[in-house]
């Protein structure tokens, strides 16, 4: 069967253990990829994928999050989370999960194939603390592109101080897509580890922005 989608390069997303990667090496002029469809993250859109149900609560925002890029690991994929270092409670960030290892995927029309390091799907959010210093990526309602949007509602992410990882899908538990655990693989604070920030920005930029 013939593989679907845009795969990125192998050095975007290199193999490694499940928790800790070190170093995590990104070229400045990382893959370009296109998408057909607009990836923006619109408050309007209030049905899921046409069903028109609201996607699950989550709690409130309490404070800023910090601008940094985060590397999490869940199933069998690999998210990057780029977190703005612009000001205020809400801050915008970009999302970009990839296949650790070659899947079918028979429920989606098509029976669509993805490989090692293959954008899967990709879409905006925000991110910001709750009031028990809880990472939210707040991705409801988020269009999304790659090659598995058609079959994929965007999933949000919680993320505790512990580096604990628990996703979260539009269409909640009660329609079939329960949440999953994962853990961060690895942080890339703006402010401390400017240059390595500025890369992993620029390829999730790259991947979401640059090719609507």
């Amino acid at each position: 069967m013939t593989t679907i989608g845009v795969a990125v390069g192998e050095d975007v997303f290199p193999e490694a253990d499940p928790v800790i990667i070190n170093p995590f090496p990104l070229p400045l002029n990382g893959p370009v990829v296109n998408f057909p469809n607009g990836l923006v993250f619109d408050e309007g859109d209030l049905g899921i994928n046409g069903d028109g149900a609201e996607p699950p609560a989550i709690a409130a925002p309490h404070a800023p999050a910090q601008p940094s890029a985060i590397i999490v690991r869940w199933d069998n994929y690999r998210t990057l989370i780029a977190i703005d270092a612009s000001a205020g409670l809400m801050k915008s960030c970009w999302i970009v999960t990839l296949a650790v290892t070659p899947e079918q995927f028979p429920e989606i029309a098509g029976n669509p194939v993805v490989a090692r390091n293959q954008v899967v799907v990709c879409y905006r959010g925000q991110a910001y603390l709750d009031k028990d210093k809880m990472l939210h990526i707040d991705a409801r309602r988020a269009r999304i592109g790659g090659a598995l949007a058609q079959g994929w509602s965007p999933d949000s992410f919680t993320i505790s101080p512990d580096k604990k990882v628990i996703t979260s899908d539009d269409r909640g538990d009660d329609r079939g897509n329960p949440s999953h655990s994962g853990e961060v693989e690895k942080i890339v604070p703006a402010d401390t580890q400017a240059g390595e920030y500025r890369k992993l920005m620029f390829t999730a930029q790259s991947i979401i922005d640059g090719n609507i």
